[in-house]
C-alpha cells in the first residue's frame, strides 16, 4: 500500500555538490531519492516517466525554465507536490513561490531536522487534500443518487449540500443554495394550519441525537408548491463527538413506499457514516493548519529577535505575534519567580479596538493563596473555559462579558539530571477573545510550545551575552552541552513514542482477535491492512533509532580512541591532488580559488591515512563554506624542524580574535546575528583537534587582516 513503503523523491538542484548533500540527509532519514535532476526540462521528463512522491525544487535554477515554472508543470499536470528549497526568502521570491502553491518551503542552509519535518508535513498535506477530495467525490455522488431529498448544513446553518430530489421540492438549484441559510431556502409548515415550523436541524443538533417531527408537514417551494413530506434530521458530529453541522431527509409520503423506506434507511446510514469521515477529515486538517500556523508564528518571532534584545521585548515579539495571529481581545505572559511564589505580569498585548483597557503591567499575584489554578498549570495542563471563581481576582478583573479565557503552562528545559532532562513551569500565558469558534484541544498545546519557546530564546541569548562578558568558557560549554543533549533526547524521544504508539494498537487488535470479534472478511481484511501499516511504523521508527543512536555512537568512539592507529606511508605529492578533487566542483561553483603547494623535498610521511584525511577534508570544507567569491583557499605542506607543517589558509573571512581559542571547544559555534545561519552541532573542529592529538601533533588558528589560517604540526 501507499503508506507502507519508502516515500521517493526527486531532487532538482544545479549544484552537484549540494544535491548530493540532500540525497545523503534525505536517505538517512528513511527516504529514497528517485533520481536528482539539475534542470527543470530535466525535472519534467524524469516526473513523467517515473511519477515521484515528492518533489525538492531549487527555485534558482541556471537554465531557461526556471524552478517556479518546473513546479507550476509538475503541480498542474501530475498533482505531484512540490516543497521549494532556496537561499533567497525575499519577499518577491516568497510571493512568486506562494502564486504556485507549494506544500513546503526551505530556505538553504538548513538542518536535516527542517528538511525532515518540512517533507512529512508535504506529504501528510497532500494525502489528506486527495483523501478530502476522492470523500467529497464519494459523498457527492450518494446524495445525489438518494431517491429522497436531502440537504445538509454546518452548524451555522448555511446549506453545504442539496440534491436533486431536494432541488425540485424546494425550487433552489445547488448553485444559488450552496452559501445561503437554510431559512432562506427551506420552508416548513403544519400540515393543519400551514404554520412555520423550525428547521428540525436545529433540534438535532442542540440534542446532539436524530430526530424527527412528529407529525407530517409541508415544505413549501419558492413557486408556493406545497407536498407532504415526513422529515429526519440527523446530527454530523465530528471524532471528538462535537456537533459540527446537520443532514435532514425528508420523505415524500405521497409515494411512499416500503421498498423504497428500506433503500433509503440504507442511504441514511451510509450518508452519515460519510458524513463523519469527512467531518474528521476536515478536523485533521485543521489542526495541520495550525501547526503550520503556529510554525509560520515562530519564524516571524525568530526573524525579529536581536542579539541584544532582552527578556521582556522578545516576549512583547511574541506576544504581539500572537495575539494578531489569533484576533484576541488581550494576552498577557506572567512569569514566576524563583521560589514560584509570586507571578508577575511581565508583557500584555491589547486589540487595537480595545485601546481603552488599562494595563495590567507589573501585577503581582500569591500563587499560594490560588492552589486549584495553580495546581493544573505545574501539571503541565491548559484551563480551557475557566470558571471566573477558579481565577486569581487580577485575572478576573480582565473579564468581559462574551470572553473565552484559555490560560497556558510556559514549559522550559532545566539541567539534565541523572540522564533525563527536567521540565518546569515558569510562568502561565492567558488570551482572551469575543465571537471566536470554540478553542480545539491540540491549540492550548501548540500556543504553549510558542511561548514556552519564546522564553527557551530569551535564555539562550541571556546566556550568550553573559557569556561574553561575566561567564568563564566552562560554563558557556557546559551549557552548549545541555543545549546538544536537549535536542538529541528530543530527537531519541520521538521515534520511542511512535513505537510506543504502534505496540498499543497491536495490543487493542489482539484483544479484537482474541475476543472474535473481527468475523466478517470486509473486516479482516482492514484488520491485516492496519497490522501491516502498525508493523511499518515499528519498523521505520527502530530504524531512525537506530540510524540517530548509531551517529553518536560513532562520533564518541572517534574522539575517544580505544585502539592504536596503524600508520602506513603516504606520499604527499599523489595523495593532496586526489582530496582536492573533491572539492574543485564546489569552488567553481563558488567562484573561490583552490591551490596547494607541496614543498620539492618533502619526503614520505607516516601517518595513519583515515585519520589525516579526516583533519585535511575538514579543515578544507570549513574554508570552502566561509571563503566568499573571488577569494583565494590553499593548503600547503612542507618540513619545519624536523616536523610536516600542514597549512590550510582562505581570504575574505576572518574570525574575531576573541573567537579563535573557543572554536575548538565541542559544542561551540560562533554567535551568528540571523538564526537561519546556526547549522552543525559544533563537533567539526573540536573532532579534527582530537584527532590531530592523537597523532602526536598540535594545531592552532591565526586570523587577521583578512586571512584565516588552520597550522597542523605532526612529528615525521
Amino acid at each position: 500500500m501507499e503508506n507502507q513503503r519508502k516515500k521517493y523523491i526527486l531532487v532538482v538542484e544545479d549544484e552537484n555538490i549540494v544535491a548530493w548533500d540532500i540525497q545523503e540527509s534525505l536517505e538517512r532519514i528513511g527516504y529514497k531519492v528517485l533520481a536528482r535532476a539539475a534542470s527543470g526540462q530535466q525535472a519534467l521528463r524524469i516526473v513523467a516517466t517515473m511519477k515521484p512522491d515528492l518533489v525538492l525544487m531549487d527555485i534558482q535554477l541556471q537554465e531557461e525554465m526556471t524552478g517556479l515554472e518546473a513546479a507550476r508543470q509538475i503541480s498542474s499536470n501530475y498533482g505531484i507536490p512540490v516543497v521549494f528549497l532556496t537561499a533567497h526568502a525575499d519577499d518577491r521570491t516568497l510571493e512568486e513561490a506562494a502564486q504556485t502553491n507549494p506544500f513546503g518551503y526551505l530556505v538553504k542552509p538548513f538542518q536535516w531536522r527542517e528538511l525532515h519535518t518540512t517533507i512529512q508535513i508535504a506529504l501528510r498535506r497532500h494525502e489528506l487534500e486527495k483523501n478530502a477530495h476522492a470523500v467529497q467525490q464519494r459523498l457527492s455522488t450518494t446524495i445525489h443518487s438518494i431517491e429522497e431529498a436531502a440537504i445538509a448544513t454546518d452548524n451555522d446553518g448555511i446549506v453545504k449540500l442539496i440534491n436533486p430530489v431536494a432541488e425540485r421540492l424546494t425550487g433552489w438549484q445547488l448553485e444559488a443554495a450552496m452559501g445561503k441559510h437554510i431559512n432562506q431556502v427551506l420552508h416548513l409548515v403544519t400540515k393543519k394550519d400551514c404554520v412555520e415550523i423550525e428547521y428540525p436541524g436545529w433540534q438535532a443538533m442542540r440534542l446532539g441525537i436524530t430526530v424527527s417531527l412528529p407529525d407530517p408537514c409541508f415544505v413549501r417551494s419558492k413557486d408556493g408548491i406545497e407536498t407532504l413530506v415526513r422529515d429526519e434530521a440527523i446530527p454530523v458530529k465530528d471524532h471528538n463527538g462535537e456537533v459540527i453541522g446537520s443532514v435532514v431527509v425528508f420523505h415524500n409520503l405521497s409515494h411512499e413506499n416500503s421498498e423504497h423506506r428500506e433503500l433509503q434507511q440504507r442511504n441514511h446510514e451510509l450518508e452519515e457514516f460519510q458524513f463523519t469521515l469527512i467531518s474528521q477529515l476536515q478536523e485533521k486538517n485543521s489542526q495541520l493548519q495550525q501547526a503550520l500556523a503556529s510554525v509560520q508564528v515562530l519564524s516571524q518571532v525568530i526573524a525579529q529577535v536581536r542579539p541584544s534584545a532582552d527578556e521582556n521585548q522578545i516576549l512583547q515579539i511574541t506576544i504581539q505575534e500572537i495575539g494578531r495571529a489569533l484576533d484576541a481581545d488581550y494576552c498577557w505572559v506572567a512569569l514566576h519567580d524563583d521560589q514560584h511564589s509570586i507571578s508577575t505580569i511581565r508583557s500584555e498585548y491589547i486589540n487595537s479596538d480595545l485601546l481603552h483597557l488599562s494595563s495590567a503591567i507589573g501585577t503581582a499575584i500569591a500563587v499560594q493563596n490560588h492552589p486549584q489554578f495553580y495546581r493544573q498549570l505545574f501539571q503541565h495542563n491548559s484551563w480551557l473555559y475557566p470558571q471566573p471563581s477558579i481565577l486569581p481576582l487580577p485575572y478576573q478583573s480582565l473579564l468581559f462579558p462574551g470572553n473565552q479565557a484559555l490560560i497556558c503552562p510556559i514549559i522550559v528545559d532545566q539541567a539534565p539530571i541523572a540522564g533525563t532532562i527536567d521540565q518546569m513551569v515558569i510562568g502561565e500565558f492567558g488570551i482572551l477573545v469575543t465571537g471566536k469558534p470554540l478553542w480545539s484541544e491540540p491549540q492550548p498545546k501548540l500556543i504553549s510550545q510558542i511561548v514556552s519557546y519564546a522564553v527557551t530564546i530569551v535564555r539562550q541569548f541571556h546566556v550568550c551575552q553573559v557569556s561574553g562578558e561575566h561567564i568563564a568558557n566552562e560554563q558557556m560549554l557546559n551549557f552548549l552541552k545541555e543545549d546538544f543533549i536537549s535536542s538529541i533526547s528530543a530527537e531519541m524521544r520521538t521515534p520511542l513514542t511512535n513505537m510506543r504508539m504502534a505496540l498499543e494498537m497491536f495490543q487493542r487488535i489482539i484483544v479484537l482477535l482474541k475476543n472474535g470479534q473481527v468475523e466478517p472478511v470486509s473486516d479482516s481484511q482492514q484488520l491485516w491492512q492496519k497490522l501491516d501499516q502498525y508493523l511499518h511504523i515499528l519498523q521505520t521508527e527502530w530504524q531512525r533509532e537506530f540510524h540517530l543512536i548509531n551517529d553518536v555512537l560513532n562520533f564518541q568512539s572517534s574522539v575517544n580512541p580505544t585502539t592504536s592507529l596503524t600508520k602506513s606511508e603516504i606520499e604527499f605529492p599523489e595523495w593532496i591532488p586526489q582530496l582536492l578533487n573533491r572539492f574543485w566542483t564546489q569552488v567553481s561553483r563558488q567562484k573561490q580559488i583552490l591551490s596547494y603547494h607541496i614543498a620539492p623535498d618533502l619526503p614520505t610521511v607516516f601517518s595513519h591515512p583515515s585519520s589525516l584525511e579526516r583533519i585535511v577534508t575538514e579543515l578544507l570544507g570549513n574554508a570552502c563554506r566561509h571563503t566568499p567569491a573571488d577569494q583565494r583557499i590553499c593548503i600547503s605542506a612542507e618540513i619545519i624542524d624536523t616536523q610536516l607543517e600542514l597549512k590550510v589558509t582562505n581570504t575574505g573571512s576572518p574570525i574575531p580574535p576573541q573567537e579563535l581559542e573557543a572554536i575548538f571547544q565541542p559544542f561551540y559555534r560562533i554567535p551568528k546575528s540571523n538564526p537561519w545561519n546556526y547549522y552543525g552541532t559544533g563537533l567539526g573542529l573540536a573532532l579534527v583537534k582530537k584527532l590531530v592529538l592523537s597523532l602526536g601533533g598540535e594545531i592552532h588558528a591565526e586570523s587577521s587582516k583578512q586571512v584565516t589560517t588552520f597550522t597542523v604540526t605532526l612529528p615525521l
